[in-house]
């Protein structure tokens, strides 16, 4: 069995390799927008700071790749393409895991429409 690398992006930087990436779940589904979860180890318990939480890298918003790669084959593949759509910080002991919520671009397609034409109003 092969090891995978994971790659995670944002804007085309890649995250640090100081932070630990505890998991990435990607789901692709029949007539479902494509998701994805990250969930990193960020923060320092005795001092109160998260130092990835607070960095503009997952910003909501923000788009972010998630690439694989066996370790004998040579070029990531990407997995996932999408955008932040939210984060939480889950606090378990000593452990500080910051979770980002990632939905793909078609996500913009769902939104109520907001434009209203007013026929009674003149200019």
């Amino acid at each position: 069995m092969s090891i995978v690398t994971s790659t995670v992006l944002s804007e085309g930087t890649e995250i640090d390799p100081s932070y630990a990436l505890l998991s990435i779940e990607v789901r692709k589904e029949v007539n479902r927008i494509p998701s994805a979860q990250i969930r990193v180890q960020d923060g320092d318990p005795t001092t109160g700071t998260f130092p990835l939480s607070e960095s503009p890298f997952f910003e909501p918003g923000k788009e972010i790749e998630i690439k694989l790669r066996y370790e004998e084959e040579g070029s990531d593949a990407t997995v996932f393409k999408g955008l932040v759509v939210g984060q939480g910080i889950e606090v378990t002991g000593a452990n500080i895991v910051l979770t980002i919520d990632l939905k793909d671009a078609a996500i913009k397609m769902t939104q109520v429409r907001k434009t209203t034409v007013y026929r009674e109003k003149t200019d």
